[in-house]
């Protein structure tokens, strides 16, 4: 028998059907009780409802989750948090500031908004990888490792930070993980 192991990572976000084929909501949490640490149990969000369902009434997870026959669905389930009409935001003339308004009791993951990347980027050879060496009295760029001067992209160029003393390109040493200006000859904190 194979053995299948659960993990939050390989269930938040898996559709859950009924043993019948109707669409329940999808996994949004995964849960364990600490009054009785074998009870797991799984948060499915549906349209207008919220079931709490330990996993003992899973019959089979792959790219869905099915549950069983027996599911007492109504017994499982719970009553979305709704916005009240207290909370609801009044518009009149002498209220101009929103009031507030209800969140749900269990936690929400939110992915992290991405800023534009401003980090400095390492001008790497483009035969073997290795960091270029920003050469200042040649006005070029060396691969220690293959023995050679390459061209740097434009658009690399851009992203390489430059010595704040001479305003020459500072290369990367990789060894130390800094950046060095050569004819400065000091490492650069970027």
């Amino acid at each position: 028998m194979v053995r299948k192991i659960l993990t939050k990572s390989s269930v938040v976000g898996l559709n859950a059907y009924t043993s019948d084929a109707r669409y329940l909501g999808k996994v949004v949490d995964f849960g364990v009780d600490l009054q009785n640490p074998s009870n797991v149990t799984l948060i499915i969000e549906g349209k207008d409802k919220r079931y709490v369902v330990p996993v003992s009434y899973i019959k089979a997870v792959g790219d869905i989750i099915i549950l069983a026959e027996n599911t007492p669905l109504e017994e499982l389930s719970e009553s979305k948090p709704s916005v009240s009409a207290s909370t609801q935001p009044t518009t009149t003339a002498t209220t101009t500031s929103p009031t507030a308004v209800s969140t749900p009791s269990y936690p929400v993951t939110r992915r992290p908004v991405q800023q534009p990347s401003t980090q400095p980027v390492i001008p790497r050879c483009p035969t073997c990888g290795a960091a270029l060496i920003y050469y200042p009295q040649y006005g070029r760029w060396y691969c220690p490792k293959c023995r050679k001067y390459t061209e740097v992209p434009p658009a690399v160029l851009n992203r390489v930070p430059r010595c704040p003393t001479c305003g020459n390109y500072l290369s990367y040493i990789e060894q130390y993980g800094r950046w060095y200006c050569y004819k400065c000859g000091k490492y650069v904190n970027v």
